[in-house]
């Protein structure tokens, strides 16, 4: 009967010598010559080790000893787990026997250790997921939007602090407080209802009107519910979204007054627009009606001009032949008269002169003439001419002309006008001291730059700025004082333009004035 039992059986004295055993612990602990060398060093191993697990202490002690043996499997090497139970006890001849129990507990240590790392699986599942559950914690505290997490039947699993605001209501909460919740309660219910039995899509939108259940605001809100499934596909939760639309409609609302304040601006600006084009067009007309005036202006200058000169040319004639003597010597009275008239005479004939240059100006019509000289003659020729006016008064006429200046193309007799205005200019407002006539070559730029300088009265600051406008002089005594018509700086500046060049002035009162002329040594036509 012995051998029918599974678990190993011995029957050893107190050193471990086998006296009885079943099969299975013959098969671990009891072999012969005629078996293999190998299962001989295993049995025998074995035996060892079976031995030394019978202590002094398991003789010594009544009670049944366990501990864990550790084995050789004689047939194939591996290692075998027993549970070694001994107890000792007496023969029939009273002496002392050890009866030995071993239970192969390999496949439980397996199972207890394969057991034993689930258990450590599952722990570090479940460390995964309470660390993961702590992050959608702290995630969906730090949302401003609420949030609510509810299972198909409507109870909520899960709901951040502003969530709370709105469907919870703290102990002893008063009662308009508790109806507030409850009123968001019923609504939220209600888009629940809508999103379980009425949405056929994972993801639902509408609208709620909740209120503030502190201050009883309305709070309107979009509500973005998602369904979530398991692997198997059953609804196991919805996930809800409040986002406040109480700054969504008021920028709607601002948006719609803007809309309205465009459309009234867009109907100004049309209305202001038009009006623009008709005083555009008003002003074109008017522009063109005095551009025509300008225009019949300039050939009624030219036209009287030429009609002055006619008869003043003949006074001029007449008076010059008297004064030659032809009718006869004149008594000085007389001849100091028509000294008088001729003097005038020409000084008309200057003015009318002038007029006519601006009217031609004005008109396009001023013919140029372009040819080579040089500037060395021209100022010599210049300075000529004006010296019988130099005669007449304190003043010294001084000349620097640069030696090496090259010849010029351009058209000499307007340059002449220009430069003989600026030095009758400068003889007329320098009382005293000097006038200085320069020229030189600039190349640089390769322009001629005369310069016209004078200690005379000198030009403000202020007349400086429309000194070179139409019949302007510096002031009206100055006009009393020195005559002419204010025309010869107009002229001489629009002469200067059409020849490529500039007229500048530099001037403090009381020190004196230059008028300088830059233009180009060859005029491109």
């Amino acid at each position: 009967m012995i051998n029918t039992v599974p678990d190993p059986i011995l029957l050893t004295d107190v050193e471990g010598r086998v006296i009885l055993a079943n099969v299975r612990a013959e098969a671990l602990l009891v072999t012969t010559e005629r078996e293999s060398e190998g299962r001989r060093r295993a049995v025998a191993l074995n035996n060892m080790l079976f031995s030394a697990a019978l202590t002094g202490r398991v003789i010594q002690r009544a009670e049944a000893q366990r501990r864990e043996l550790l084995l050789v499997d004689p047939v194939d090497g591996s290692d075998l787990l027993f549970e070694l139970i001994s107890a000792v006890t007496q023969d029939p001849t009273g002496g002392v026997v050890v009866v030995s129990v071993l239970r192969n507990v390999m496949d439980l240590r397996r199972a207890a250790e394969e057991m034993e790392e689930n258990y450590r699986k599952l722990h570090l599942v479940e460390e995964e997921v309470r660390a993961e559950r702590d992050r959608l914690d702290l995630i969906i505290d730090s949302v401003a939007d609420p949030i609510l997490v509810t299972d198909p039947g409507g109870v909520t699993l899960l709901m951040n602090a502003p969530a709370e605001k709105l469907f919870t209501a703290a102990a002893g909460a008063a009662g308009e407080v508790l109806a507030r919740v409850h009123s968001n309660d019923a609504y939220f219910s209600s888009f629940h209802a809508n999103v379980l039995f009425t949405s056929e899509t994972t993801r639902h939108t509408g609208e709620i009107g909740l209120v503030n259940p502190e201050t009883g605001e309305a709070l309107p809100v979009e509500a973005v519910a998602g369904k979530v499934f398991s692997q198997q596909a059953e609804l196991i939760g919805i996930v809800t979204i409040l986002h406040d639309l109480t700054q969504a409609l008021e920028r709607e609302r601002l948006y719609a007054e803007l809309k309205r304040a465009s459309e009234g601006l867009e109907h100004k600006v049309r209305e202001a627009t038009a009006e623009l084009v008709r005083q555009n067009e008003l002003l074109r007309r008017q522009a063109l009606q005095l551009e025509q005036a300008s225009a019949l202006k300039s050939q009624f200058l030219a036209n009287m001009s030429h009609e002055f000169r006619t008869p003043l040319n003949a006074i001029l004639g007449y008076t010059s032949m008297l004064l030659q003597g032809i009718s006869g010597d004149l008594p000085p009275a007389q001849r100091k008269s028509l000294a008088r008239i001729d003097s005038s005479a020409h000084h008309l004939l200057a003015l009318i002169n002038d007029i006519l240059d601006i009217s031609r100006i004005e008109a396009g019509k001023m013919p140029i003439h372009v040819g080579k000289f040089a500037i060395t003659d021209l100022i010599s020729e210049i300075v000529a001419e004006v010296e019988p006016i130099v005669s007449r008064t304190r003043l010294t006429l001084m000349r620097e002309i640069d030696a090496g200046l090259p010849l010029v193309e351009t058209d000499r007799a307007k340059v002449k006008q220009v430069v003989i205005n600026l030095l009758t200019n400068a003889l007329k407002f320098t009382p005293e001291g000097w006038v200085k006539v320069t020229a030189d070559h600039e190349e640089a730029s390769d322009r001629v730059v005369i310069a016209v300088s004078d200690t005379g009265i000198g030009i403000t600051e202020e007349d400086q700025a429309r000194i070179f406008e139409d019949f302007t002089q510096a002031d009206s005594s100055s006009t009393r004082a020195y005559g002419g018509a204010g025309l010869g700086l107009s002229i001489s500046k629009r002469l200067v333009t059409m020849l490529g060049g500039q007229l500048t002035l530099t001037s403090k009162t009381g020190t004196g004035s230059t008028f300088t002329l830059f233009m180009p040594r060859s005029l491109t036509r």
